[in-house]
């Protein structure tokens, strides 16, 4: 393996810990488990309504859904001048 493959198989770890992370984080928000924030784009209803839409791409349609539910709570309880926001991490 090369320097370049060794680098891009460690942003490619990178960038699945920080996707688990905020799925992780997105599905014990949602309102069925600790309600943070009132969306259920993790539930399998969502996954029903939004597959005939998105097809193949409607897990990342869930995914960003949730990312956006909880940057909005966020933001509204934080502040967007806040130097401490986790949602909005710069990749």
């Amino acid at each position: 393996m090369t320097e370049n493959e060794g680098r891009l198989v460690a942003a490619d770890a990178t960038l699945s810990d920080i996707l688990t992370l905020r799925l992780c984080v997105g599905y014990l928000g949602e309102k069925e488990q600790s309600d943070w924030w009132a969306s259920l784009w993790l539930s399998p209803h969502a996954s029903a309504f939004l597959s005939p839409i998105y097809g193949s791409r409607s897990d990342a349609a869930r995914l960003s859904g949730v990312i956006e539910s909880a940057r909005r709570v966020h933001d509204s309880r934080i502040g967007m001048a806040c130097p401490h926001r986790v949602i909005h991490m710069e990749c």
